[in-house]
């Protein structure tokens, strides 16, 4: 009985050297951790997502300025006196016409629209066909997702040099020399 009230005794006096503030205190921080803890993690989650839609952003950032460049070159072309027209037709009557401006300075581009994507492994091959040699590749090209074509290049040949442009289907990364009749064809005139 004298160690069990003694016991009593020393309980409560270990009780009684810790105040119930302290005890307070004490869940009050872990409670304070524990919150922190969470805030931590959901903070570090949208730091996350804020950092992929900054590179998303980014990216997009660098294609408008590609596009941006893109139009202006080819403002450039259609600006600068000597630029020419030249149509190049289709070999079949269900394409359109595709349209290549071409100035001796600034370069030639090829606007067309509603252009057939080639399938996954060939690509669309843009040719000058001088006036005495064979074809040369000015570039390949695939429509983008609605159709649309804008290529812009700067041919090897020149233009008094050169006698017509033509488009033909090859495989993809394109062919020293055209390996298909051409889809499109225009002379330079």
């Amino acid at each position: 009985m004298f160690f069990s009230s003694l016991d009593g005794t020393r309980t409560s006096e270990r009780r009684a050297g810790i105040p119930i503030w302290a005890w307070v205190g004490v869940a009050a921080l872990v409670l304070l951790t524990v919150f922190s803890v969470r805030e931590a993690r959901r903070l570090g989650r949208e730091l996350q997502g804020l950092a992929a839609q900054v590179q998303t952003e980014q990216s997009q950032k660098l294609a408008l300025e590609s596009d941006r460049q893109l139009f202006q070159q080819v403002l450039t072309i259609l600006s600068t006196p000597g630029t020419r027209e030249l149509v190049l037709k289709p070999a079949q009557a269900s394409l359109p016409e595709v349209r290549a401006y071409w100035n001796a300075q600034s370069g030639l581009f090829l606007a067309g629209h509603p252009i057939p994507e080639p399938a996954a492994d060939r690509t669309l091959q843009l040719w000058v066909v001088p006036k005495k040699g064979n074809p040369v590749s000015a570039g390949i090209f695939r429509p983008g997702p609605k159709g649309q074509v804008l290529h812009l290049t700067a041919p090897e040949v020149e233009m008094t040099a050169a006698a017509a442009l033509a488009i033909t289907n090859e495989p993809a990364g394109g062919r020293p020399q055209p390996t298909t009749k051409p889809l499109w064809a225009g002379p330079v005139t």
